[in-house]
């Protein structure tokens, strides 16, 4: 078991480490690093969690229930099974990560990258997305049950 002496983790370096069920839940996280790290099955519902590198992470089957991920970076991930319903993902890169049975309900999605694989698996029903998120040309969102959200106006 690994324990962090800190009263919050944010900005910390956890490349590579094997923290699998990992409870991260309510934590600030922003600006921390987990690349290569293995956080399969942990929970990390209502984190705060932007600016954060999941670069090449296994998240597979985390549950970040309306979790604050903005602008964090998801580039190779394995994010199968992972539950981001209500989360905040917007201007968040999902490049080339793993999306295989991932929920997006409700989630916001503006000016997000989703050029992942398997969109057509993952479960979009109620997830915001503007015209600044950049999607796969073939993926038509509004047939998954995304909305499409316009332009805010001052």
């Amino acid at each position: 078991m690994m324990t962090i002496n800190a009263m919050t983790p944010e900005g910390v370096c956890f490349d590579g480490l094997y923290l699998h069920r990992a409870k991260l839940m309510g934590l600030s996280l922003n600006g921390a690093s987990f690349v290569s790290c293995d956080l399969r099955a942990s929970n990390m519902e209502d984190a705060q969690a932007k600016r954060v590198n999941f670069s090449g992470a296994s998240l597979i089957g985390v549950d970040a229930a309306r979790a604050y991920l903005h602008e964090s970076v998801f580039h190779h991930c394995r994010l199968n099974h992972t539950n981001f319903k209500h989360a905040d993902l917007s201007r968040a890169d999902l490049s080339d990560a793993e999306i295989s049975d991932t929920n997006f309900e409700g989630c916001n999605l503006r000016g997000t990258t989703m050029l992942a694989h398997n969109l057509h698996s993952a479960h979009f029903k109620d997830a915001s997305f503007d015209r600044h998120t950049i999607l796969p040309e073939e993926f038509k969102p509004l047939e998954h049950g995304a909305i499409l959200m316009e332009d805010e106006t001052a």
